[in-house]
């Protein structure tokens, strides 16, 4: 699962809480590198501030994090993706790019710095005015759009607990029942972050009930439903009664 779907900025999340931990020390060892003739491999050897984690170490803290938000560890691609230019603590030249990280440079500094832990600014990909990579809110809003224009019943759904994600309720008059249509699951299957099979398909989360999505995400939980706070988990679901956060009555 990509990192950048979970809204690293969002309060609470355990995963982006890590993530910032992970940095803070590295930062640290940057910024006073900068501001003295020390460089990063001497403010580790003196034990002037606390060392950063190795690229193992830090795997493992993001992965621990990752487990109690989705049950289970980082992807082996994710991993790849996010580390890829992290390193064993490798000192590189790396200049200071605005307020997001740091980029390679061919300029030769005063100060190596240490690489440090970030995600790519994520943008939403259109084709044909067809969402065809988003984060979980714009895939939502974008689903929205086609129900309404569709004349179908829907509510927004959000997990503001843990990683702020958020997907749609959407009603089946011919069932005469509400499904969970998660399109952030199924894109993760499209693009290979979830493999299929294990143990559930792409077409699970469209067509999911509350159980089912607890079923198959154990570690999520449902705390708005149109706009209305509540508190649903795997333990307490089958006390969710649609008729409370409906606005108008269900037309046959």
């Amino acid at each position: 699962m990509k990192l950048t779907r979970f809204g690293k900025d969002e309060i609470g999340s355990k995963c982006a809480e890590t993530f910032d931990r992970i940095n803070k020390k590295i930062l640290d060892i940057n910024n006073i590198s900068k501001h003295s003739q020390l460089s990063p491999n001497e403010i580790i050897e003196f034990d002037i501030v606390e060392k950063p984690y190795s690229k193992e170490k830090a795997i493992e803290l993001l992965d621990e994090a990752f487990i109690k938000v989705e049950g289970r560890e980082l992807t082996d691609r994710n991993k790849e993706r996010l580390f890829q230019n992290y390193g064993n603590i490798i000192h590189i030249p790396y200049k200071p790019a605005k307020k997001t990280g740091f980029y390679k440079t061919d300029e030769v500094l005063e100060h190596d710095e240490i690489q440090w832990l970030e995600i790519p600014h994520y943008t939403p990909v259109y084709n044909n005015g067809m969402l065809v990579d988003g984060v979980c809110s714009e895939y939502r809003v974008f689903l929205e759009k086609i129900c309404k224009d569709l004349g179908i019943k829907h509510l927004k759904v959000a997990d503001i607990g843990t990683t702020g994600h958020t997907w749609t309720l959407i009603y089946l008059p011919e069932e005469q029942r509400w499904v969970h249509f998660d399109m952030t699951m199924v894109k993760f299957y499209q693009d290979g972050w979830i493999k299929e099979h294990e143990p559930y398909n792409m077409e699970d989360w469209v067509t999911a009930s509350t159980g089912d999505i607890f079923k198959m995400q154990p570690t999520r939980k449902i705390t708005e439903i149109g706009g209305k706070k509540c508190m649903f988990n795997k333990d307490n679901y089958q006390d969710l009664d649609m008729k409370k956060y409906v606005k108008e009555p269900i037309r046959e």
